[in-house]
């Protein structure tokens, strides 16, 4: 998603939570679906467009209807947000090379916002670290994290921040708000931070990873992930086989 896209997505979100529906300085129609022609004012004749200077024609507007706003190259409707290169739903995020399923993910003023389940179990960090054993888990982790250490696997977790956290178990799917290292050793894991990652390090095989931010270094040994950063991604070493490693900074 590129710069653009992602300010007309932040200004969308806000004037969608505001019902302001103000869209960035761009001109804004709202007005009934069914609603008929409007009669220009008398006092102005049709303007004749003919052999105008391109710099005078109209601008495309951002418009609102009953079901969704939408701007150029840019909708925000019933099935959740989509931009040139990236969709974020109630399904999961869509950027190329890489489908995520999470439950819990939308799209907010400032980016991505995690909204926990009512079914997850809520365990507080306080600055310390954790080790999750359990298998098949839905949990919330409150507060930050010193380090987080997975062992189990098929669980979804929920954060919100760790400093380090190490995915041992397979097919876990891992969202917080802020993660500065994340080190995945198996396989099938899912893992989403809301921000900056500073250290990231792949060793299994079909990891997804994505990232509303950049990220500082890449190591991937492994085979068959994938990663994807909103932002830029420094250095990245690479040894392995058939991964993707995109970004839209």
């Amino acid at each position: 998603m590129r710069s653009t896209a992602r300010l007309a997505l932040s200004c969308l979100a806000v004037a969608l939570a505001s019902l302001g529906l103000t869209a960035c300085g761009a001109e804004l129609e709202a007005a009934p679906a069914d609603s008929g022609p409007t009669a220009a004012p008398a006092s102005k004749a049709p303007a004749d467009t003919q052999g105008s200077d391109p710099s005078q024609e109209p601008q495309e507007t951002v418009s609102a209807g009953k079901e969704d706003v939408s701007v150029p190259g840019v909708t925000v409707g019933t099935d959740g947000v989509e931009a040139p290169g990236a969709t974020v739903g109630t399904k999961g995020i869509k950027v190329p090379g890489l489908e995520l399923n999470i439950e819990g993910l939308q799209l907010g003023a400032s980016g991505l916002e995690i909204n926990v389940p009512s079914t997850a179990a809520t365990r507080d960090c306080d600055n310390t670290p954790m080790t999750i054993a359990k298998d098949n888990a839905v949990l919330y982790l409150r507060g930050n994290c010193s380090s987080v250490t997975f062992l189990g696997s098929g669980s979804t977790i929920y954060l919100d921040s760790a400093e380090e956290v190490a995915v041992r178990g397979l097919n876990n799917r891992i969202v917080s708000k802020q993660l500065q290292t994340i080190a995945i050793s198996n396989a099938g894991n899912q893992v989403v931070s809301g921000s900056n990652v500073k250290d990231l390090s792949v060793f299994g095989q079909k990891s997804a990873i994505y990232v509303d931010g950049g990220i500082q270094e890449v190591k991937i040994q492994g085979t068959e992930n994938s990663v994807y950063a909103s932002g830029s991604i420094g250095e990245v070493k690479e040894t392995g086989d058939n991964n993707s490693i995109d970004s839209a900074g």
